[in-house]
This record gives structure tokens, C-alpha cells and sequence, in this order.
């Protein structure tokens, strides 16, 4: 049993990475995993601001929003499920604002402490190439190196441009299949 926290990126809460995202967690209940969901274009996460004081005030981040909220579940979590729509070639700017405030572990000397935890990608794009998705999948692999986090999986379904088009492809199955890497 693993303890595993969904970032949700999607703006559209009845889209197509959403239902992934519902598979996915049903999925991963079922085998006994604890799934904590955020879905992030519903928080009030801001960009990171560069000020360098991560953990100087006894909290993670100087910017008062619901990152540090977060964060005692990040710390607890055995991996992640980064879910979202490829928006224009890369991460939808609700979720790129979370992934930069992971910097904070690391400026702020807790690294080892988000170390060697797994992850895995669900993402949908409307374009008919899955390559498209290599903006969001640089931008994971740059964040996983430097906390030193292992790659489970991913599942990226391409063609997507109705909003329930990913009922009709083995996407949620793939994105439920997920739920056994961890």
C-alpha cells in the first residue's frame, strides 16, 4: 500500500485528463493505496518569486497560498500522479506555478526528504502526435532528476479535442492501469 498524491491539472473539471485522473484514482483505491487529490487549477498557487526564502520562516514557501498547505502531504506521499492537458506544446501554467514551487525542497535543504519517490505522467492532447507532450515530459524529467525521483509510467492519449473523446480510446484503462506501478 502506497501513499500517493494526484496533482489534477486540468482548468476543465469534466475533461478529458479528469476522467483519466477519476480512473486512475478508482483504480488505485481498489489495490489499497491512500490517494490524496489536488486539483490544482482550483488552488491558489502562485509562481515561485526567486526570493530564496524557502523554509527561512518555518514554512516551505514565503508566499502565503495553498502550496504550503500541500506540502506535509508531498512530504508523506510514496509518489505522484502529475495529470494535464498539453497546453500549447507544455504544462498548463496552473500546474508549471506547482511544479516550480518544488524548488523550495531543495533551496531550502529538505531534499532528501522528497527524494526517491515515484511518479508517473497522465496527460491528453488534442493534436494526433503524442511528441507534442515532450514539453510536459522535459519539464517532469528536469523536476525528477534533481529530486531524484524514478519514472513508474505514463500514459498520453493524442486526438482529444471533445470533451469526452477520451471515452472512446483505452485512455482511463491505461491511466487505471497506473495504479499497479505503485
Amino acid at each position: 500500500m502506497s501513499k500517493i498524491v494526484v496533482f489534477a491539472g486540468s482548468p476543465r473539471t469534466d475533461g478529458n485528463s479528469n476522467a483519466m485522473v477519476d480512473s486512475f484514482v478508482k483504480a488505485a483505491e481498489v489495490k489499497g493505496h491512500k490517494v490524496k487529490r489536488f486539483d490544482i487549477p482550483k488552488m491558489n498557487i502562485g509562481g515561485c518569486q526567486g526570493c530564496g526564502g524557502c523554509y527561512s520562516k518555518g514554512r516551505p514557501c514565503m508566499i502565503e497560498d495553498d502550496f504550503n498547505g500541500i506540502v506535509p502531504d508531498i512530504l508523506a506521499a510514496d509518489g505522484f500522479i502529475f495529470s494535464m492537458p498539453v497546453y500549447w506544446f507544455s504544462v498548463p501554467s496552473q500546474m508549471k506555478a506547482l511544479i516550480d514551487r518544488f524548488y523550495s525542497f531543495l533551496a531550502g535543504g529538505k531534499g532528501t526528504e522528497v527524494a526517491n519517490k515515484k511518479y508517473a505522467l497522465i496527460a491528453t492532447c488534442g493534436a494526433p502526435d503524442v511528441s507534442v507532450a515532450e514539453g510536459i515530459r522535459s519539464v517532469l524529467e528536469g523536476c525528477a532528476s534533481l529530486m531524484k525521483w524514478k519514472l513508474v509510467g505514463e500514459t498520453v492519449v493524442p486526438g482529444l479535442s471533445g470533451k469526452e473523446d477520451v471515452l472512446k480510446t483505452d485512455g482511463c484503462e491505461k491511466a487505471a492501469a497506473l495504479a499497479g506501478l505503485f
